[in-house]
């Protein structure tokens, strides 16, 4: 649910440009198998349905491929086992399962109270698969869809697309767990869950809310994702709160572990802003709603180095967790280690172009895939005449076999000459 943004209506019918019919939900389009990308340069096909490319096209052939994968429903998979621990721990609430993620700019911004001017709205930040719709970058896209639902305890957990930089740490495709929870006055032994007279907000509440009810349900909320990191984990670790900020909600706060000497978010939370909750038709009650993300955890409790190796079909890397249940520890065994081969690319930038590093990192992740390990912008430059030229160091590493150097040079002739015929650039 909750995202930290570089860097929460009714589910409705929305017209689109769709060349099969003039409608479409994101619970009717096909099964996930038959999303493919092989049409041609005026349009593409996701979920067995015919998008119309237009301005706003930012998904590339590689990000579509991806959505085939579902690590979530694939046995022998440490995003399986999490998704499957993480279920048992919040058994009692709801599982909602959304298989397809295109979903409206409405359902992903919008409903969420998302400003207009909001950078996560960019199409530099995420893939559009046309003006009116987009893969979801946050499982709180459905959010509104399970409350219109009558729905007011539940967990949505799935996948999740941003366009990000590239290291051991980040990919494309990511997995997120939301859960929501709300409580009457009743529920927190109170008179009442609201102020005599709602005045504006502060940083200890809402306008509406009072102060003791939003104190109740912060210590719930906290408590619960305490729990529920020890349950994953099942090790020691220091923790701490620190005040965070998301637009559907309000105090909010990040959750951060100390490990391997640095502190790492791990949950993004707080209380649900009231005007979602009265946007669905429930009145009476406070929330709080939580989320993070699936590969992030799993990283930590099987010692995960790399994120690209959670989609691996190497046979070497599955075994490993084949038999594992999701109470299971377990700590992942490198397969091995290969040399890098980095190479450095220098350009400069038109100056009419609306140009964004993101645009570089996917057209490496397009021509590069799972050989490129991370792209490091090193060199932000501009001369006295106002010429912007970067640089960028590209490192090669396979993680299930050796790439060698004239591989990565070929890949990297590749990369370059991309980007000038793409993006007009000119190279250093």
């Amino acid at each position: 649910m909750l995202i930290k943004f570089r860097s929460l209506l009714n589910f409705s019918l929305y017209r689109s440009q769709l060349s099969v019919s003039p409608y479409v939900c994101s619970r009717c389009l096909s099964h996930r198998s038959d999303s493919y990308f092989t049409l041609n340069d005026e349009k593409f096909r996701v979920y067995g349905q015919d998008f119309l490319k237009d301005d706003w096209t930012s998904v590339t052939p590689y990000i579509v491929k991806l959505l085939q994968r579902n690590l979530i429903k694939t046995p022998q998979q440490p995003i399986h086992l999490v998704s499957e621990a993480t279920k048992n721990f919040f058994r009692g609430y709801h599982d909602f399962y959304y298989d397809n993620p295109v979903v409206t700019p409405e359902d992903n911004f919008d409903a969420l109270l998302i400003p207009k001017d909001h950078i996560s709205r960019s199409k530099k930040d995420t893939y559009y698969l046309t003006k009116d719709f987009l893969l979801r970058t946050h499982t709180s896209a459905h959010q509104n869809h399970c409350l219109s639902k009558g729905e007011t305890k539940f967990i949505c957990i799935g996948d999740v697309y941003r366009r990000d930089e590239i290291d051991r740490n980040h990919y494309p495709v990511f997995h997120q767990c939301e859960a929501f929870d709300t409580f009457t006055a009743q529920d927190l032994g109170l008179p009442t869950i609201y102020k005599d007279n709602p005045t504006t907000r502060d940083e200890s509440s809402q306008e509406s809310y009072s102060a003791e009810a939003t104190a109740i349900v912060e210590a719930k909320l906290k408590q619960q994702i305490e729990n529920y990191v020890k349950f994953l984990l099942n090790f020691d670790f220091e923790s701490r709160w620190i005040p965070g900020y998301f637009p559907f909600t309000h105090p909010s706060w990040e959750f951060e572990i100390l490990y391997q000497g640095k502190w790492l978010e791990v949950v993004g939370s707080g209380i649900v802003e009231e005007k979602i909750l009265l946007n669905n038709g429930i009145t009476g009650k406070i929330g709080w709603a939580l989320g993070f993300g699936l590969e992030r955890l799993a990283m930590v409790r099987y010692k995960v180095p790399d994120v690209r190796l959670f989609w691996s079909q190497d046979p070497a890397y599955l075994i490993q967790f084949r038999d594992l249940k999701p109470t299971d520890n377990y700590e992942f065994k490198p397969i091995s280690k290969f040399p890098s081969r980095t190479f450095d690319i220098s350009f400069w930038i038109p100056e009419d172009l609306n140009w964004s590093e993101n645009d570089f990192y996917d057209l490496c992740r397009s021509l590069g895939e799972e050989c490129i390990e991370i792209v490091d912008l090193t060199d932000n430059y501009v001369n006295s005449d106002g010429r912007r030229s970067q640089c960028f160091k590209v490192v090669y590493r396979g993680f299930d076999q050796a790439i060698s150097k004239s591989t990565a040079y070929a890949i990297h002739k590749k990369i370059e000459q991309e980007v000038v015929n793409r993006f007009k650039v000119e190279i250093r």
